[in-house]
């Protein structure tokens, strides 16, 4: 499916696991629950595609655009998301554990309640033992 151009197209509950992607086109694509596990898409465009609850672990999305994109549930622990793009990217209750991050462009995107255990951030900086968050009581 290298080069592949599937903007708007319904791919939910596909299994593209250890499938090259490479350069392929999921702009605004339905995806929702898709495994791409171990996929390497380097290079993908995934603006504004709809990935809830998707399986990305150990995916290698190096250099792809995932701005604006719906990760929420989504499971991309152990992946490679260096130099890609995160813009106003929804990254709520995600698992981000063990995912390199390294010069991604995470601007304005939402972490809440993201595991963030072992996260090679931009710049190198690494949170290594980071619990997903929680809503916090006030206790008097």
């Amino acid at each position: 499916m290298t080069g592949a151009n599937c903007a708007n197209a319904n791919l939910s509950c596909a299994n593209f696991s250890l499938t090259c992607l490479e350069n392929a086109n999921f702009a605004s694509a339905e995806l929702y629950q898709v495994d791409l596990q171990g996929a390497t898409a380097l290079g993908c465009n995934f603006y504004k595609a709809n990935l809830l609850g998707a399986n990305l672990s150990q995916a290698d999305l190096e250099r792809a655009n995932l701005s604006y994109a719906n990760l929420r549930d989504a499971d991309l622990s152990w992946a490679n998301l260096s130099v890609t793009n995160l813009a106003q990217t929804n990254l709520q209750n995600t698992n981000l554990s063990w995912a390199d991050l390294d010069i991604a462009n995470p601007e304005h995107a939402q972490f809440k309640f993201t595991t963030l255990t072992g996260v090679r951030l931009p710049w190198g900086v690494y949170i290594v033992s980071h619990k997903k968050a929680r809503k916090e009581d006030n206790y008097h």
